[in-house]
C-alpha cells in the first residue's frame, strides 16, 4: 500500500512523463515492486491484470516487460517481507521424512513421486 501511495503522491510527475518510463527512473522500483509483491501474495488476478494493462497502455509493453523481469528494481524492504515465509528446504525435508515414518510411507515411494527426500542426517 505504501508503494501505491508513493505513486499517487507523484501523480503529476507520472502524467508529465509523457508515457516515457525513462523519465520516471526513481519511481520504477515502486511500479515493479507492486507487480512483484502482488504475485507473491496471489493478489486478485483481475486487479493485477488491470494494473499491468494500465502500465502497458501508458508506457508501452517494453516498460511492462522490464518492470516484470528486472529483479534489481524490487525494493529490498519488500523482498525482506517474503524472505522467511517458506521454511528452509532442510525443514521441509525433515517434516516430510517424519511424516513418512509416522504413516509407514516408504522413502522410495516418495522419491518415485518426485520428492527429493533424504534422511535428515544425510542432508
Amino acid at each position: 500500500m505504501v508503494y501505491c501511495n508513493v505513486l499517487k503522491d507523484n501523480k503529476a510527475e507520472i502524467e508529465q512523463s509523457g508515457g516515457k518510463m525513462s523519465r520516471l527512473e526513481q519511481l520504477e522500483p515502486y511500479f515493479a515492486s507492486i507487480i512483484w509483491g502482488s504475485v507473491k501474495i496471489d493478489l486478485n488476478e483481475e486487479a493485477l491484470k488491470e494494473y499491468k494493462e494500465w502500465i502497458a497502455t501508458n508506457f508501452g509493453s517494453g516498460a511492462l516487460g522490464m518492470l516484470e523481469r528486472d529483479e534489481k528494481l524490487i525494493k529490498d524492504d519488500l523482498k525482506g517481507c517474503f524472505e522467511f515465509l517458506m521454511p528452509p528446504k532442510e525443514k521441509v525435508n525433515e517434516f516430510l521424512y517424519e511424516f513418512c515414518k509416522r504413516h509407514n510411507i516408504s522413502i522410495e515411494s516418495m522419491q518415485k513421486a518426485g520428492h527429493n527426500l533424504v534422511a535428515p542426517a544425510q542432508q
